[in-house]
């Protein structure tokens, strides 16, 4: 049933566009975008006041999580409007995708989807097929998809979302910025490290012509742009199951050069590449740092520099970036101890296990660890393991693999023993460790 308006005075048109524009604000900011990004085209009012106040209390109650209500509310008021009209009425789209939104944030993400995929046709049929205003819609329907474990599907959408900001911006225009970004990091997250350093070089041009300077999105692209050359050289385990579908980064940002030097008998110019291209990500965080940033943030980013070089054994440039960042922090005694006065995991390749199943055990393996004054771990005892033979040798192969960043006193590395190293994971009775 409608919840009944009970305004004071007459609703106007533009009251009711108003408010169905406001159900479409609210998709735009939970995809994160920016208003300007995502304009959706102006349609007449034509929503009834019962239907307007309707609306109202959807969005209201999404404000206030009480999806449940949400979802009978939206299913109501979408059968009312069909009722009075046809099922290609443009007063759908806002309930449709509140109530879509409800759905997902409830979880249920299989009917959130198809609802989703309704209130697209709609926005398609009337604004075009590469309309803008479909843009929240689509980023939604990627989350969507992400919740449900469809991650080829979930890409196709994350894909199709720049390529409507580039149709509609251009691909140098600072309006792609947000959507780049997302593409990047949802590229680097599922370990397609190429594609991401497409989409982040293309970013860091665009933040660095476009942003004031020490904008976090700007920083954001440099770090990942040095992270996707360091996660080819040190790449970390990846999630059984997560792999099966193919990147796309648009043909317009691709430049060719990047792939030189990744023929395997060629790793050592690999490395001296991917160690260039990060080092000078990272000094360009500490430029606009030193600028804009608190000390903190600059001692951050000046750390991750040095770990940087140290991950790469530039031992001489590693420990005078250290005695920078302690010189950096001298007024702040808590911090400088947090970063040296105990070995700091760099690279720590641990296995990746499958997530919690419905019956599974926990286990545990502790190892004590000795790391010289350059990072290496030369020592590894096992104090734990439980179940022992399960996953055991595993862990002892990635620590022995792992790189650190060493204790120091003063201004000089030591060597560390019976560094404690823990690693939990979930196993069925009877079966072999999940991975």
């Amino acid at each position: 049933m409608l919840v009944r308006s009970h305004h004071r005075g007459p609703t106007t048109d533009a009251t009711r566009t108003w408010r169905a524009r406001l159900a479409m604000a609210a998709l735009v900011v939970a995809a994160g975008l920016s208003p300007a990004s995502a304009d959706a085209e102006e349609r007449e009012g034509t929503l009834r006041p019962d239907e307007a106040a309707a609306l109202e209390q959807m969005q209201a109650g999404l404000n206030t999580r009480e999806y449940a209500r949400v979802i009978v509310e939206g299913e109501d008021l979408v059968e009312a409007i069909e009722a009075r009209s046809h099922r290609y009425d443009t007063d759908l789209i806002a309930p449709l995708s509140l109530l879509a939104e409800a759905l997902l944030r409830g979880g249920d993400a299989v009917r959130a989807d198809g609802v989703f995929e309704r209130a697209l046709h709609l926005v398609r049929v009337n604004d075009g097929p590469v309309s803008l205003s479909q843009l929240p819609l689509v980023y939604r329907q990627a989350d969507a998809r992400k919740r449900m474990g469809a991650r080829g599907l979930a890409n196709d959408r994350e894909e199709f979302a720049l390529d409507l900001l580039i149709r509609g911006h251009g691909i140098d225009s600072p309006e792609i910025i947000d959507g780049l970004m997302r593409l990047g990091d949802w590229y680097a997250q599922n370990r397609y490290h190429i594609s991401a350093r497409i989409i982040y070089k293309h970013l860091t041009a665009l933040a660095e012509e476009h942003l004031p300077e020490g904008d976090a999105r700007t920083l954001h692209a440099w770090r990942g742009y040095a992270e996707s050359y360091r996660r080819i050289v040190w790449p970390m385990p990846r999630r059984p199951n997560t792999g099966g579908f193919r990147t796309g980064p648009p043909l317009d940002l691709y430049d060719w050069r990047i792939l030189q030097g990744y023929d395997p008998f060629e790793h050592y110019h690999l490395r001296r590449r991917a160690h260039d291209k990060g080092e000078l990500a990272f000094k360009t965080v500490i430029g606009h740092l030193e600028a804009t940033g608190t000390t903190a943030e600059l001692a951050e980013a000046m750390l991750e520099l040095a770990d940087l070089h140290m991950l790469y054994r530039r031992y001489s440039q590693a420990y005078e970036q250290y005695r920078e960042v302690r010189a950096t922090l001298a007024s702040d005694p808590e911090a400088l101890a947090q970063a040296f006065d105990k070995p700091v995991p760099i690279y720590l390749p641990l296995p990746t296990g499958r997530g919690e199943a419905r019956g599974s055990w926990k286990g545990v393996v502790e190892l004590a660890l000795t790391i010289t004054h350059r990072g290496d771990v030369v020592g590894r005892r096992t104090v734990r393991a439980e179940p022992g033979g399960i996953i055991e040798h595993r862990v002892r192969m990635a620590a022995r693999r792992a790189r650190y960043r060493p204790a120091f006193e003063g201004d000089h590395p030591i060597k560390s023993v019976n560094v404690p190293l823990e690693y939990t994971y979930s196993y069925l009775p009877g079966t072999v460790a999940s991975r």
